[in-house]
């Protein structure tokens, strides 16, 4: 279901039985040897808190960096993740995206400074 021109994330499903068979596939086409850039840091960065909520919800994952020290959220196990990167001592897991903007980057709460971080990548 769409809502507010996007679709509307659920939770994952599990099938206890195993997936369904697929009934039909579509192909696969040739781009003709285009490429595709990547998006600018611009294009990456949170414009509001609502934005980073929505990237959260939808199961997005991002890298970012905050005065010199990179961090990373992930959403394994069906929970979210987010830690200094290569730092696991440094983990929090959360159960909501409010929660993850109470996380502190440096003396910093990531809500105070979200769209003032350098997202270097986002999948959402």
């Amino acid at each position: 279901m769409w809502k507010n021109n996007h679709p509307n994330f659920s939770k994952l499903i599990n099938y206890p039985d195993g997936a369904p068979k697929f009934k039909k596939y579509g192909g696969y086409f040739y781009m003709s040897g285009k490429i595709i850039q990547g998006n600018t840091l611009e294009q990456n960065r949170f414009v509001s808190i609502s934005d980073f909520k929505w990237c959260m919800n939808c199961g997005g994952e991002v890298e970012f960096i905050w005065n010199s020290i990179t961090y990373t959220i992930t959403h394994p196990e069906g929970k979210i993740n987010i830690s200094e990167a290569n730092r696991p001592e440094t983990e929090k897991w959360c159960n909501s995206a409010d929660e993850v903007l109470e996380y502190m980057v440096g003396k910093d709460r990531l809500r105070d400074v979200i769209t003032k971080v350098t997202v270097i990548d986002r999948t959402i």
